[in-house]
Parts: C-alpha cells; structure tokens; sequence
C-alpha cells in the first residue's frame, strides 16, 4: 500500500460524522487480495487529437462488503488531459444512489497538474462484494511519448454503528504510450523510410541486404503490454509467394501471432508482446535490386540500341567479303 496524503483523508473523517458516535473507530481488517486497477492496463491511440477511455476496476472485495472509496489518479500534463469523468455505480444495482464527497465538485480534475481525485459512497443499497467498475474517465492525446496513469491515495471501506472498516488494498497502476517513429536509411544510393507506431519506443533500425532483414530494438515499461506496427516500403524489402514475412522477437519466432497486411507500395506488420527492452527482427524475400527500378528502361533502351548499331557495322562487312570471293 502507497502512503495516503492528509488531505485525502476527506472519505475516513465524513464517515465518522455520520456514525456520529464517541466511541467510532477506524480500523484496518480484510482481504489482502483486494486490488484497485486501471483497465485497460494498456492504452494507445492512432493519432494525436484522439481521445481514449479507461475505468477504475475493485476486485476481490472482501465479505464486509464495500459502502465508500476514495481514489486518485496522476498522469503526464504535457501528454495527456482528461475531457471528463463520471462514477459508474451500475454495479451497486439500479436503485443505488451515490454519496459524493466532496460535493462541489464531486470529481476534481486538474490538468495543469495532471491530476484528478474523487470520493464517493453508496447510501441507499447493500455492500458489495466481489468485482467491478466505480468509475470512468475519458483522455484527450495531446502529443507523443507515454506517460504512467498513477493511482495514488486510495481507501476502500464499510462502515458499521461504531466502526468505519479500512481494507488493505493493491493498487495496479495503467499505461498509455503513443510513438510515430520515422527511420530514415538509404540502400543502394536511395533514400528509404521505415516508420514504428505503437506503444513502444523504437530505436537502432538497420537494414541487411544480405540477411534481407530489418532489425530494431523495442523499449517500454517491463511489464506493460507493447504494441507495435512497422511500414515497410516493398520496393526496399518484400515477401514472395513462396518465402512469406518471418518476424524474430529476441530470437523467437512470432509470425503467427502476427499480422500482415499489404498494398502495392508497403506492408504493414503488427504484433505486440510484454515490455522490456527486446530486439526485433523482420526477415523478408527480395531486397532492393542492384539497379533501381527506374534504371531499368533506360538501361534496356540502351542496351538495344548498342545492339542494333553492332548488327548494322558486322552486316556491310559480310557482303564485302562475298564481293571479292565473288
């Protein structure tokens, strides 16, 4: 459990008003497994301007049932701003009605701190126990980069005739991350971009001819989920019918869990995995030609024309010589 900040102590000393009793306590008793999460762990967008949605998860409250909760979250200023946040008590039941502390307002958002805390209690129906969601909050992507969704200050509890009842909680932050990476890198004299979307940063891009492979290294927070998608212009690198794409995650094949969509010009290959730092490799069929595609022609047109003005000097040279045979 994180150490609470006084001031977040508003859920505790509202409850011991309403008890109203001079022998209330405040204790500490329950299930140890009982957690708090952000979910999805893992957020992304595809495209900055774009706005994602994440809830706040209880699971495994313990028998005493919960009445009342309090939570903070913390996020990245200069990523992220939150447009709004509602509580979300559809798992007390549809007669529940909702207590919030404070009341003006009941949910505080700061986005120049990046923060936001809310306190709130059910006072018309039972406890509940088990699993499920208190709250919903909507984020604005405002640039690149990742930024940890931090939940901070929380207290779950119940309250009785002369006890408000605290329960020891895990708190399971989340994630978000959003990198649009461009590789630059030239092969064969020609200026190639190679670009990474997802949640990972990218970094040390290199292209072998000879191995016709692209290899890069994927970084993030250990533990959190990595998302990547590469384009890769198919006139540097290609698959065929018979040799398709094969994608190495630190030396493991893991072309089956990917996917692979393709137009006339590139292919693009997502796949995703846990985080640390991992090494990936793209192993194609056909690499970029010695000669360039637009050489082609040219080389064709001269090639031919060398041709016919080689036929025309060795054929008057024929008829020559059966002149003086003759």
């Amino acid at each position: 459990m994180r150490a609470k900040n006084p001031v977040w102590m508003t859920l505790v000393i509202t409850l011991v008003l309403i008890i109203s009793v001079a022998t209330v306590k405040v204790v500490v008793r329950g299930n140890p497994e009982t957690t708090i999460s952000v979910n999805p762990p893992t957020s992304t967008v595809a495209a900055i301007g774009e706005n994602f949605t994440i809830n706040i998860a209880i699971q495994n409250v313990p028998p005493e049932g919960l009445w009342a909760w309090q939570a903070g979250l913390k996020w990245d200023p200069n990523i992220l701003d939150a447009n709004s946040a509602a509580y979300n008590f559809s798992w007390f039941g549809p007669s529940a009605e909702v207590l919030v502390f404070p009341t003006d307002p009941s949910i505080h958002i700061n986005n120049t701190e990046g923060e936001l805390r809310a306190c709130a209690a059910t006072q018309t129906v039972a406890p509940v126990t088990g699993s499920g969601y208190v709250m919903e909050v909507e984020f604005h992507v405002k640039d690149y980069g990742e930024s940890v969704l931090n939940l901070t200050d929380v207290v779950l509890c119940n309250l009785t005739d002369s006890e408000v009842i605290e329960f020891p909680v895990n708190l399971e932050d989340g994630y978000f991350a959003f990198y649009v990476v461009s590789h630059s890198l030239v092969a064969d004299g020609i200026s190639f971009t190679v670009v990474t979307v997802g949640t990972s940063n990218t970094s040390d891009l290199a292209f072998n001819k000879t191995a016709m492979e692209i290899s890069f290294n994927v970084i993030g927070p250990t533990g959190t989920l990595g998302i990547c998608n590469v384009t890769i212009p198919r006139e540097l690198l290609r698959d065929n019918a018979t040799h398709p794409w094969t994608i190495f995650l630190d030396g493991t094949d893991i072309t089956s869990d990917a996917t692979i969509v393709e137009n006339g010009t590139h292919s693009f290959i997502y796949f995703t995995y846990t985080h640390s730092t991992h090494l990936v490799v793209i192993r194609g069929a056909e690499v970029i030609p010695e000669f360039p595609a637009a050489m082609i022609v040219p080389l064709l047109i001269i090639a031919t024309l060398v041709a016919a003005i080689l036929g025309k000097m060795v054929r008057p040279t024929k008829r020559r010589e059966t002149a003086l045979a003759e």
